[in-house]
């Protein structure tokens, strides 16, 4: 009798879990779309303020590009009133812009102490960097791919470039840098659970968010995987950087996790969201070892009352045999 009830139990607390871990399973992809929703809000509040308050001090720029002490003051405003900014840079077109003299540079950045002055912005030529380039192409505002500023030591920035107008015409490039490990701190402040966290990738394979910072300095994605050769990790990484969207079970620092990952916005970056899965069925393991061990203590009572009743009913048989 206990061993046909357990069977019968067995068998229907596995379809019941079964079609629970379904269930906790679409739930937590639903939780995740909308954790990955929210963190994108995050981080575009984040941005727009910087954007907002480049675009407060453009018009100035535009206003003043004839005079460069006017100019740099302007860059150094920008820190003073922007406690998040890094580094300010106005970078006028050395082949078309005829004024300043030789000067078409003007810099401010954050030191360790105060704000100082360069006449660079980057490790190599502004005019041959990403942030300069795409603008004076497009003639558009846009956010410029991560990039290593050495002017302090070396530390990740993204920089959002506006273009500088003059008679219809693009003379120059004011850019406003941000650390991206003061944005990655921001963006992994406000995440909705403990044990997960969130990463933003460029195009390129560049981390923007990463809760680790050492990720935000080593580069290139493709160079981290060279070293790791799971098969996981390298198709979760390709169709993020296709800029595909789902979710896929990887191992990550030796804890099994599910990474569900999204194209942000018409950038062509990819934001994902990491959890373990012994988070995302926390509560289903709990509900299965529960109802486990109230199967098996039922299980147990039964055989004690099985072993009674059929001492009970065995008493009169037990009385004829002594006699």
């Amino acid at each position: 009798l206990v061993a046909f009830v357990a069977v019968m139990l067995g068998a229907a607390l596995f379809v019941m879990f079964m079609y629970a871990s379904r269930a906790v399973k679409a739930e937590a992809l639903a939780k995740s779309e909308a954790a990955l929703d929210g963190m994108m809000q995050s981080i575009d509040n984040k941005l727009h303020e910087v954007e907002v308050a480049a675009n407060n001090i453009h018009w100035r720029v535009e206003g003043a590009i004839d005079n460069p002490a006017a100019l740099q003051q302007l860059t150094r405003k920008m820190l003073e009133e922007n406690t998040s900014v890094v580094g300010c840079a106005i970078a006028l077109d050395p082949i078309a812009w005829q004024g300043n003299g030789n000067q078409t540079m003007f810099c401010s950045y954050r030191g360790q102490d105060s704000i100082r002055v360069s006449d660079r912005f980057g490790d190599k030529p502004y005019t041959e960097q990403d942030w300069y380039v795409r603008p004076m192409v497009s003639c558009q505002r846009e956010w410029s791919d991560p990039t290593i500023e050495p002017l302090r030591g070396g530390y990740p920035i993204l920089g959002y470039s506006i273009p500088i107008r003059q008679n219809n015409r693009v003379v120059g490039i004011f850019v406003t840098a941000i650390s991206l490990e003061w944005l990655s701190r921001m963006v992994e402040a406000a995440r909705p659970f403990p044990s997960t966290h969130f990463a933003l990738l460029t195009q390129d394979g560049d981390f923007i968010v990463h809760p680790d910072s050492t990720r935000l300095h080593s580069g290139n994605i493709y160079k981290q995987l060279a070293y790791h050769h799971d098969e996981a990790s390298q198709q979760l990484m390709e169709s993020m950087l296709k800029g595909e969207s789902g979710y896929m079970s990887v191992s990550i620092y030796g804890t099994d996790c599910y990474v569900f990952y999204k194209p942000y916005r018409n950038t062509g970056w990819s934001i994902d969201i990491v959890s373990p899965k012994s988070e995302v069925f926390a509560t289903y393991n709990r509900l299965q070892s529960f109802v486990v061990f109230i199967m098996v203590v039922s299980l147990l009572l039964l055989l004690l009352y099985c072993f009674q009743v059929i001492h009970w009913l065995m008493k009169p048989i037990r009385y004829l045999d002594l006699r």
